[in-house]
């Protein structure tokens, strides 16, 4: 259970794809893209589109908008040479075009993936990432999770049973540095895996499934729980349970202290309460975090569009954190 203070995370953390050293910007445009990525065919066409953004008549303005999604990210490198080529209004009508083409992607990979028989936990906790980092490159992080499970991988292959599970999330507080953000809970980069592998830092639902997925590249069967007011992991097998708090540096948390835990909170324990959250639930929640900090900053359209997200699946009504 979260502690009223703990151990201070590094603050010299490693610059990695999504910190690479450098200033960042808003602009899905900013970074110049290599003449030999553009087709020219395309080019001339994305030219004209361009030019008739402004147009008056409602009639050219809806092909022009239906003839860039239809090329959709084979347009982009097209876009960022025209964006570059422009300036004022223009600029801005461009960087218009390619945010609604990326929310177009974001929402085709996140029902693809929750609509799935065997949603992908990891893909799409990513996809959300991408929702706020539109150059994410999600192979990049994938691969510092593959290193971490390298580099735990033999000592949990001389560990059986839950000492399996023990070892690694030891491996995650020690080795890595991973640990709860008790002095900015509510900052939204704790949701962000990208951020968290940055930062290190996270809040319990967002670790626990960078915990899940270095687990799953090391057979360990590690599942996320959804009490409510925490998130927790927990080891399970034929012989039994063991929750862990990855918050709280993956420390082993008994039943009875979670039971505790919520009675103190005012919350009736429920034997669902305990159970394996598929993958569904764990993105849902990971989704309602995100829009209620929206919410409370202010940000309507991330609001909006994190709603749009999580209508077609969540029965919850609620818009309050988790």
């Amino acid at each position: 259970m979260p502690p009223s203070s703990g151990p201070s995370s590094p603050s010299d953390r490693p610059d990695t794809p999504s910190n690479p050293g450098r200033a960042s910007t808003d602009s899905l445009l900013a970074e110049r893209v290599s003449d030999a990525l553009v087709d020219e065919t395309i080019q001339r066409e994305v030219n004209a589109l361009v030019r008739l953004l402004d147009d008056p008549d409602e009639d050219v303005q809806e092909q022009v908008q239906n003839r860039l999604k239809d090329l959709g990210r084979e347009a982009m490198p097209a876009l960022r040479r025209a964006y570059d080529a422009s300036q004022g209004e223009q600029r801005h009508q461009i960087d218009e075009v390619v945010r609604r083409l990326h929310w177009n992607d974001i929402q085709t990979a996140w029902h693809a993936i929750l609509g799935a028989d065997e949603p992908n936990l990891e893909r799409g906790a990513f996809i959300l990432a991408l929702h706020r980092f539109p150059g994410l490159d999600v192979e990049a992080y994938q691969e510092i999770l593959d290193e971490w499970a390298d580099r735990v991988q033999e000592r949990v292959m001389q560990s059986v049973g839950v000492d399996r599970a023990r070892v690694l999330m030891e491996f995650l507080a020690d080795d890595i540095g991973l640990t709860g953000n008790r002095d900015d809970y509510d900052d939204p980069n704790n949701s962000y895996l990208n951020r968290v592998i940055d930062r290190r830092l996270g809040i319990p639902i967002s670790l626990a499934v960078i915990a899940i997925s270095v687990a799953d590249r090391l057979a360990i069967p590690l599942y996320g729980v959804g009490m409510p007011a925490h998130f927790l992991v927990k080891y399970s097998d034929a012989r039994g349970e063991v929750y862990f708090d990855v918050f709280n540096d993956g420390q082993p948390v008994s039943r009875e202290e979670c039971v505790r835990f919520l009675l103190r909170a005012g919350i009736q324990p429920k034997p669902a309460y305990f159970e394996a959250a598929p993958p569904t639930e764990i993105l849902l929640r990971m989704v309602r975090n995100l829009r209620h900090t929206a919410r409370t900053s202010g940000n309507e359209q991330v609001y909006e569009e994190l709603s749009a997200l999580i209508e077609p699946y969540d029965d919850s009504k609620s818009t309050d954190a988790e």
